[in-house]
């Protein structure tokens, strides 16, 4: 897992977050590292919610393998 400007990689997904919350995704990443990937990527964006005021849902999370999108609305 590595950040990237505001590209957090988990595992094969990539996920939109805030470079000013890295530490928050670290931790929700860690924290959640035994839950499936798409859960994983959730909660994440979950425990950022819970500590900015910007809003981030819904969210999508694409496989760009086959193009199958999941949207996730809380």
């Amino acid at each position: 897992m590595k950040l990237t400007g505001t590209v957090l990689n988990v595992d094969t997904f990539d996920v939109l977050g805030h470079s000013s919350s890295a530490e928050i995704i670290f931790g929700a990443a860690h924290l959640y590292r035994d839950r499936p990937p798409v859960e994983r990527i959730a909660e994440i964006f979950r425990a950022v919610e819970r500590t900015s005021r910007a809003g981030h849902f819904p969210i999508v999370i694409m496989n760009t393998k086959n193009k199958d999108r999941i949207v996730i609305e809380q």
